[in-house]
């Protein structure tokens, strides 16, 4: 249009035409600009949020990382302390049970029997050595019988009666009599039998 009128040589109407084409130009070129730093923000936006996502998923791996550690510490810290524990009983219980290596060869029923009129700690010991199964087969009858309930037995084989038991467990007669019978309803032995015959085929 602008050349058009100048060729007509109508001056202010070309001028007019520049103007408002230059106009034109200007706001598409705000436009432009604006919709350019529109996309601009998006694009950081954009940016910013993977950027903290990263961010994010980095610190929740290094917190979920630091958790399974400590718990894998703790697990491994309550094993070494049962294993000591364990080799804490284990060697108590050797102690207890296994003598020095210098006693080797079991002993007599005259010996034990000796050993146990005298009330002597290795008593039950050498019971066990001399009669390896006697325990085994009573626990057989009846899992719940104790150990005190054993050595009972093992007086009862040798021979040992009442009054002679209390004397050495110092009890009452009365006392004896009243753990053989809790003893003869453990192992299921009859009030018409004699617990020491039935006792004395273990």
């Amino acid at each position: 249009m602008a050349d058009v009128y100048a060729e007509k040589k109508e001056v202010n109407n070309q001028i007019n035409v520049l103007k408002k084409t230059n106009n034109l130009k200007d706001s598409l070129a705000i436009v432009s600009k604006l919709n350019l730093q529109k996309v601009n923000l998006e694009v950081n936006e954009q940016e910013k949020n993977q950027k903290e996502s990263r961010n994010y998923s980095f610190y929740l791996i290094l917190i979920l990382g630091i958790i399974a550690a400590a718990l894998l510490s703790v697990f491994i810290w309550k094993n070494k302390i049962f294993d000591k524990k364990t080799k804490s009983v284990s060697n108590s219980e050797t102690a207890t049970h296994y003598p020095n290596k210098t006693e080797v060869a079991s002993l007599s029923v005259n010996e034990l029997f000796d050993l146990a009129v005298k009330n002597d700690h290795s008593f039950y010991y050498q019971f066990r050595k001399t009669f390896p199964d006697f325990d085994k087969k009573l626990l057989a009858i009846n899992s719940t019988v104790k150990v005190s309930d054993i050595k009972f037995c093992a007086f009862i084989k040798l021979n040992l009666d009442t009054k002679q038991i209390a004397t050495i467990k110092k009890m009452t007669i009365g006392a004896v009599e009243a753990k053989k019978y809790r003893i003869r309803r453990k192992l299921n032995i009859s009030s018409e039998e004699n617990m020491g015959i039935w006792i004395s085929r273990f």
